[in-house]
Parts: structure tokens; sequence; C-alpha cells
């Protein structure tokens, strides 16, 4: 009966080691995620600030150039 019961603890132990270590994983790897989907949003932000201000010194030079004529 000691023998179970040793047997018993020590896989508990093994369980919550590899429990811990598989949550720490999964948990860095969430992090892991949020960090780059918020990266990719800043990026895409970045993009379309970008382009709009293209299109709106396009704009500006268009209507310069309609005033000018």
């Amino acid at each position: 009966m000691a023998q179970a019961s040793c047997e018993n603890v020590i896989w508990n132990i093994i369980y919550e080691v590899c429990w811990k270590k598989y949550r720490r994983r999964r948990c860095a790897l969430e992090r892991y995620q949020e960090l780059l989907s918020a990266m990719m949003k800043v990026e895409f932000s970045n993009h379309d600030i970008s382009v709009a201000d293209e299109e709106t010194e396009a704009d500006s030079r268009n209507r310069n150039s309609e005033n000018s004529n």
C-alpha cells in the first residue's frame, strides 16, 4: 500500500510539473500571438496612414494645378 501511495505521489508531481510547463508554454505562445497580431495591426494602420497621406498630397497637387489653369 505504501508503494502505491508513493507511486501516486510521484505521478502527481510529474503531472503537475508537466502541466505547469505546458501552461507556461501555452501562455507564452498566446502572448507571442497577441504581440504579433498587435504588430500586424500597427503595420496595417501605418500603411493606411501613409496611403491616406499620399492621396491627400495627390489631391492637393491636383487642386493646385486646377487653380493655376
